[in-house]
């Protein structure tokens, strides 16, 4: 009888668990999103300031999303279209050079 319980409530402690992380990794994703989505309206509208600015956060909080790697791409434009040359291309680099692990990332999230 003792055991059954003891396996019940660690059953219940441990589905519990893993909700509370899926949960707060989808918050996570949806931050990251909506922090992106802003790098996006920025961009659009010219603000290189606000584009560093967020993109430099966005990777700073959330490097572990999709959106860090975008966020990059989308400051490397930002940077090419500034004449910045080098630091695109160092941008650009940097996240080619992580692809492979985003790549593992995203297959094991399938």
């Amino acid at each position: 009888n003792t055991a059954l319980i003891a396996g019940v409530i660690g059953s219940i402690v441990l589905v519990a668990g893993f909700n509370a992380w899926q949960g707060h990794q989808l918050e996570q994703r949806s931050q990251a999103s909506d922090l992106y989505q802003n790098i996006l309206d920025a961009s659009a509208s010219n603000n290189v300031e606000s584009v560093e600015a967020l993109a430099g956060r966005l990777s700073k909080e959330y490097d572990n999303t999709a959106y860090s790697h975008y966020a990059a791409l989308e400051l490397a434009k930002i940077k090419v279209a500034k004449g910045e040359i080098d630091a695109a291309k160092a941008l650009a680099q940097s996240q080619s050079a992580n692809i492979g692990q985003f790549r593992i990332f995203t297959h094991h999230l399938r």
